[in-house]
């Protein structure tokens, strides 16, 4: 377990599969922070940039979603308010890297845009 207690306002279920919910951008700072003294010498988490982001969930083609263009509830969980269990839309995976749950369910938190000419040639 890396977070709760002191020092957040996420709201989180410790024991569901659900996404925590509520985070500001100060939150994401310290789950990384926390996780990297977790991991010790091994910690080299990091929130991605932007580019970096879009780049593992739309892939080269620059799709909307991870799947294509056109939004799918049977693909990511897109009801407002509502978080789904991590992993329940195998479908929505990203074809480009294969990671889930990049699009829908809770908004994520990246570090800023890239300005180092990363924005052509994101590197994964």
């Amino acid at each position: 377990r890396v977070m709760g207690g002191a020092g957040t306002r996420a709201r989180y279920e410790s024991a569901s599969a659900k996404p925590a919910g509520n985070l500001s951008f100060a939150d994401a700072q310290l789950f990384v922070e926390r996780a990297n003294a977790k991991l010790g010498s091994a910690g080299l988490l990091e929130l991605p940039d932007e580019v970096r982001w879009e780049y593992a969930a739309r892939g080269p083609a620059l799709a909307v979603f991870p799947w294509g263009n056109e939004p799918d509830s049977s693909r990511a969980q897109i009801e407002a308010g509502a978080f789904a269990p991590t992993g329940s839309f195998a479908a929505g995976r990203s074809t480009h890297c294969g990671a889930f749950d990049l699009a829908g369910n809770a908004k994520e938190w990246c570090r800023g845009r890239a300005t180092d000419g990363r924005e052509e040639k994101p590197v994964l």
